[in-house]
């Protein structure tokens, strides 16, 4: 990712240092994450907070595999606005959840249809309490325009 879609994707998920439930109600650290990318240990509310320096850290040894992950599935040629769109979009919804996505087949087989807008948006709901509820809808769009190049860095 580029230095300004890395910036895209803090803002997106948040730097907090202490555990929280995020707005699936999932225990969550850092750069929104769900686990410990050293032990695989999932996150517990009764944690200790970590320090930015390691929740840096600890952010970039997740975004590695989710770049690598992007590059490893998309076959088409893209720029750096769709590579970091993507990553981020993987980033949030993991890469199994890419590897069998429309959006991914609609970005292999042509990187700039129009389509590929209303794929991202296919992602915007998360469960709540058991209640899907499309909480990720602003998240999905901005992650398009970007994609397309309207986004904002």
């Amino acid at each position: 990712m580029s230095d300004a879609g890395i910036k895209f994707l803090i803002r997106e998920e948040g730097l907090i240092t202490h555990p929280y439930k995020d707005a699936a109600g999932i225990a969550t650290i850092g750069v929104g994450m769900t686990f410990y990318p050293d032990t695989g240990r999932k996150v517990q509310l009764t944690d200790p907070a970590i320090s930015q320096e390691q929740a840096s850290n600890y952010f970039r040894q997740m975004l590695k595999s989710f770049e690598a992950g992007v590059a490893t599935l998309t076959t088409a040629s893209l720029n750096q606005n769709q590579f970091d769109a993507l990553t981020s979009f993987t980033y949030n919804v993991g890469l199994a959840a890419l590897r069998k996505s429309t959006l991914l087949k609609k970005v292999n087989a042509d990187p700039h249809d129009p389509a590929i807008a209303q794929a991202f948006l296919a992602y915007r709901y998360a469960q709540v309490n058991g209640v899907k509820k499309p909480i990720l809808l602003g998240r999905r769009k901005r992650e398009a325009d970007l994609y397309f190049g309207a986004g904002h860095l």
